[in-house]
């Protein structure tokens, strides 16, 4: 297992109880993907430096976890049209030992 971290920007016209469902979300999805979920930060709302499919900022969130390296293909196709997140990145801090 590695050690990762995820990025996600989500779109700012949500409310705050959406926001929490949607990232409720993602954590059920990468647990039924036997991931473990290390930390959830939210970074809050910060502008672009362009805008984003017509927004000028984002909510911005970091999910570090462990997993095995075929969830983060799982991650990007549950996430791939899913409207509220904006952007995504993964990175993987950790290699397996």
């Amino acid at each position: 297992m590695r050690k990762y971290e995820a990025m996600f920007i989500l779109s700012p016209t949500l409310e705050e109880e959406k926001r929490k469902k949607e990232l409720e979300g993602l954590k059920k999805f990468l647990t039924r993907k036997k991931a473990e979920i290390i930390k959830v930060e939210s970074l809050g709302r910060k502008r672009f430096s362009y805008p984003i499919e017509k927004f000028e900022e984002g909510e911005y969130v970091l999910f570090y976890f462990r997993s095995d390296p075929s969830v983060i293909k799982a991650v990007k196709d549950h996430i791939k049209h899913n409207r509220v997140i904006l952007r995504s990145m993964f990175l993987v801090k950790e290699k397996e030992k």
